[in-house]
């Protein structure tokens, strides 16, 4: 038997922060059906943005954390690593939220994801981890769009 996304999330070390986020956001029926590919990322990850942020998360409204959230999911298609573009000018990956994150590439691997909010590339950790439902890439932060308007 195969683990939806919010189960792999709930089971695997190092993923409690967004366990909790998922949950708290009342998100598991929607990432437990349908189709997803989801840029998870670790513990470390949110400690990382946590220490980043004035007044750390908590200080993020829960309107703009669901938006950050959404940023990493993208909806209706699986993409495993060797799916994502890696074309310059045409490695855009249009998330549920709406905004596009970009792939980047070394010799054609996909080796992280960049938002307009992310001053370097954020580095995959774990690729292609396969849930009943989609697939997961482990990221060592969290992805960013242009959080400016929001704060």
């Amino acid at each position: 038997t195969c683990s939806t996304i919010f189960d792999l999330a709930c089971s695997t070390d190092g993923f409690d922060t967004l366990c909790g986020l998922l949950t708290s956001f009342d998100l598991r029926d929607a990432i437990s059906g349908g189709s997803w590919t989801v840029f998870a990322p670790t513990d470390e990850a949110f400690t990382k943005l946590d220490d980043a942020l004035d007044g750390g998360i908590a200080s993020v409204s829960d309107d703009l954390l669901l938006k950050i959230l959404q940023f990493h999911v993208v909806d209706d298609q699986v993409l495993y690593s060797d799916d994502l573009p890696c074309e310059l000018g045409n490695n855009l990956v249009t998330t549920l939220s709406g905004k596009d994150s970009r792939t980047f590439c070394e010799d054609d691997v996909p080796y992280g994801q960049k938002g307009s909010g992310n001053d370097e590339v954020v580095k995959f950790v774990g690729v292609d981890i396969d849930a009943c439902n989609g697939v997961v890439h482990a990221v060592e932060d969290v992805l960013l769009f242009n959080l400016a308007p929001y704060m």
